[in-house]
């Protein structure tokens, strides 16, 4: 999309940069876009994304408006957007998080890697981001579509000092090509802002999540690449063995062979099968109706090579992407003897669930400063507020595993009944702790019976 990049030349210093295209990058892109009815790159991307994000929690901590708007935003965007976020980041290898404050709330738009382009300093800091906001397709074919700029500016205050703020302005594009029309000529634009400053800020208030997986022949590109970068090779493997398994099902489909003295002469021309009375008593005439008009043809499919075949590129995807096996394909069985086995058997996943939630450790703190830029630029009180990242083991940490560690700790004087109820009966500390007093009590009262 290059009316992204030539409007950050139009409205920057500098030029934003193009990420160099390579022959891997090109084949991986192809086998992409092409139209299939099952995803490899989606499928792998979702199941990590689901591993990764499994029982996340944000907890926002405060009693002012401000810190109550931000943990409503917060579990709302735990809990339903933050996979979404991430699944998407593998398969584009690059997203941003584009919050929106509206005057009762937050919507976080995600935006794809084909969709925006940036000006990053060397340090990481983006300094201007160009995105698109929305498409609309006119009835001439032409796709018109609204983009976002962003950019850090100085500007004086109302008392003279020199400060940084983020210009935001919209612009239109036609096709690939800017446009010099105004967003507020089209109807369905008319209702945006089309140049805000937030004053008071050094960073856009926006979050992005780049994706950890390296291009070998450009490893300081600007850009995240997908996950599934340098596996484009097992990936058409696997399109091809479904599409071969997809022939073999047609023709091992039951065919009927049909004796040519089932055809009558059609009186306007050419022969065609009887019809109504003629069809029933066609079949008895001449012999038996089995040996004689129509016999049964059903091959037997070779369906076993195809899986096992497709169980040994499913694996080769696995190892290119840096996770064990049973994320794709299916897991080997030999390594699941005890506990300890299976979190052998999973350490590559286990580092790229590390990796995976270290970079959304980063996004998410953009984002949560993101919001509260947001909110100040409304005039909303501000108001003091933590949060913490509360990621879950429960993928490689059983239930079993957990409680023997808190009895294992209790013995040992590290961990008390308070900690045994919170975690095996879910409860808050405070009840936990009223609960653990109660049955001492009633204890200490049936001994004092007793004697």
């Amino acid at each position: 999309m290059g009316f992204l990049d030539k409007m950050l030349d139009r409205l920057a210093d500098g030029i934003a940069g193009r990420i160099p295209e390579v022959s891997e990058r090109q084949a991986y892109r192809d086998v992409r876009q092409q139209p299939r009815t099952f995803s490899v790159e989606a499928t792998v991307s979702d199941a990590l994304a689901n591993l990764a994000c499994g029982g996340f929690k944000m907890p926002v901590t405060g009693e002012s408006e401000r810190a109550r708007i931000i943990r409503r935003t917060a579990d709302e965007f735990a809990s339903s957007r933050l996979a979404e976020t991430m699944s998407l980041a593998f398969v584009t290898g690059d997203v941003l998080v584009v919050p929106t404050w509206d005057g009762e709330g937050f919507a976080n738009s995600i935006v794809p890697r084909d969709q925006f382009r940036l000006e990053v300093t060397n340090a990481g800091r983006i300094t201007a981001a160009a995105f698109v906001v929305d498409e609309s397709k006119a009835r001439d074919g032409a796709v018109w579509r609204l983009v976002e700029c962003m950019r850090v500016e100085r500007y004086r205050s109302v008392g003279g000092e020199e400060m940084q703020g983020v210009r935001i302005t919209l612009h239109v594009a036609r096709n690939e090509e800017l446009s010099d029309r105004r967003h507020t000529s089209f109807p369905q634009w008319e209702g945006y802002d089309g140049d805000v400053l937030i004053p008071a800020t050094d960073r856009l208030p926006i979050a992005r999540y780049k994706s950890f997986q390296r291009d070998k022949m450009a490893p300081n590109a600007k850009y995240g690449v997908p996950i599934c970068y340098g596996a484009s090779q097992p990936i058409r493997e696997i399109h091809y063995l479904l599409d071969q398994l997809h022939a073999e099902f047609e023709l091992s489909e039951k065919a009927v062979m049909a004796d040519k003295r089932m055809f009558v002469r059609d009186p306007r021309g050419g022969l065609s099968m009887p019809r109504g009375r003629d069809r029933l008593y066609t079949p008895t005439m001449g012999g038996s109706v089995d040996e004689t008009f129509w016999r049964e043809w059903a091959p037997t499919i070779q369906a076993a090579p195809y899986m096992e075949a497709l169980e040994v590129q499913k694996r080769e995807v696995e190892r290119c992407i840096g996770v064990d096996s049973g994320i794709l394909s299916h897991p080997n069985d030999m390594n699941y003897q005890n506990v300890d086995n299976v979190r052998k058997s999973t350490r590559n996943t286990q580092a790229f669930v590390s990796r995976a939630r270290g970079v959304a450790d980063a996004m998410l703190d953009d984002l949560l400063r993101a919001w509260d830029v947001l909110l100040s630029a409304a005039g909303v009180p501000t108001g003091d507020y933590e949060h913490v990242h509360d990621w879950s083991d429960e993928y490689i940490d059983t239930f079993a595993d957990m409680r023997d560690a808190l009895v294992a700790g209790y013995s040992m004087g590290a961990t008390d009944a308070v900690d045994y109820r919170s975690f095996v009966l879910e409860e808050p500390p405070e009840v936990a702790r009223e609960r653990v007093a109660e049955i001492a009590a009633g204890r200490m009262v049936s001994l004092v019976g007793e004697e």
